[in-house]
């Protein structure tokens, strides 16, 4: 029975701290309801459908990203202790690869898609959209492509820019669940 309770107090202890991460120290909010839309090439609104723990500390996320043309991509996230990982279901727990860590460190691997493997190439970049000038910034760069995204702590994803760092996406509005993050 000791073993039962133990174990029970472990897994909410887990999902606890991962559910409460300091906003200031998460690149990618991942809260139900959580909304962004872009501008800029494409126009896209991405947005967090919904949730759910399993798995003992995983939190499962379901992200819907509606593009222009209609198209819906889903992606499944999972909060790990030391940041999000993708996942293409979330059955899938081997084939998980990190989306953005908690604290990343320069040079680390991350995965925003299949086409290329992105590094950290700085972590204190700057990057000025058509409506905000964005300071101390996470800035992830294409091994193959060249393309950087860009991610806000406490906010998320604000930009991309092209192998000419030329702006091609960029956050037009946003809305987070959580009252406690910048709006």
């Amino acid at each position: 029975m000791n073993k039962i309770l133990l174990s029970v107090f472990f897994i909410i202890n887990e999902t606890t701290i991962l559910l409460s991460q300091d906003s200031k120290s998460v690149f990618f909010p991942l809260e139900v309801g959580n909304v962004w839309e872009y501008g800029g090439n494409t126009k896209d609104k991405m947005y967090v459908k919904n949730d759910s723990i399993a798995s003992k500390t995983r939190v499962y996320i379901h992200i819907e990203e509606m593009i222009d043309d209609g198209i819906i991509v889903t992606r499944f996230l999972i909060k790990k202790k030391e940041g999000i990982y993708q996942c293409e279901n979330i059955n899938d727990h081997k084939n998980c690869k990190l989306f953005v860590p908690f604290e990343p460190k320069l040079g680390d691997t991350l995965y925003m898609d299949d086409d290329d493997i992105y590094t950290v190439t700085d972590l204190k970049a700057t990057l000025k959209t058509p409506n905000e000038i964005y300071n101390e910034v996470l800035e992830i760069r294409g091994k193959v492509n060249g393309y950087a995204y860009y991610f806000k702590r406490g906010i998320g994803i604000i930009g991309k820019v092209d192998t000419e760092n030329k702006l091609i996406h960029y956050l037009k509005k946003y809305k987070l669940t959580n009252i406690n993050r910048p709006q």
